[in-house]
């Protein structure tokens, strides 16, 4: 059975779900909604996530950002072991803006667990990427710019009225 995960950001009562997969973040809406409350309903909240993600036994694992000291996962969401579960597929997560204020802890709890390392690196390899691009001679086009006498011409109209003129005058 495979596993799916979620990053999960919680700020001020509210939460936002994003499904990650293959190095790519997807933001979860919930009719129409970025986020949802969860400090007023937590039952409320996860009877929506399952309701969303069509929740039926798998195996999930969440990283949660949060500025609680904890999020519970109710009983009946099976968690997936820790060998299942990669958090450096999350290494594009500093694309969702300063989280190294927030608590950071994962569902099933895992040993090693530093998303600021991560992120430090895909940056590095990112920047790595772009140097080594510039680096590279690129070849432009030579375009040659014909002047036209007068006033530039703005439209198709002005075009083919000055041709007309210059005909007649020829």
């Amino acid at each position: 059975m495979s596993s799916h995960h979620y990053l999960l950001v919680q700020k001020d009562g509210e939460i936002s779900v994003y499904h990650y997969a293959e190095k790519t973040l997807t933001l979860l809406k919930f009719k129409g909604e970025t986020q949802q409350d969860y400090a007023s309903d937590p039952e409320r909240f996860w009877r929506a996530f399952k309701e969303k993600i069509e929740y039926h036994d798998e195996k999930l694992g969440f990283i949660v950002f949060s500025d609680q000291e904890t999020l519970n996962i109710p009983d009946t969401i099976v968690l997936c072991n820790s060998d299942d579960f990669h958090p450096a597929a999350l290494s594009n997560v500093y694309e969702l803006g300063d989280l190294s204020q927030l608590n950071q802890f994962s569902h099933p709890p895992l040993v090693e667990f530093d998303i600021a390392a991560l992120a430090n690196n895909a940056k590095e390899t990112e920047a790595e990427a772009i140097t080594a691009t510039s680096i590279t001679p690129q070849v432009k086009e030579k375009t040659e710019v014909i002047e036209v006498e007068n006033a530039p011409i703005l439209t198709p109209q002005d075009f083919f009225t000055k041709k007309t003129r210059d005909y007649k005058n020829s």
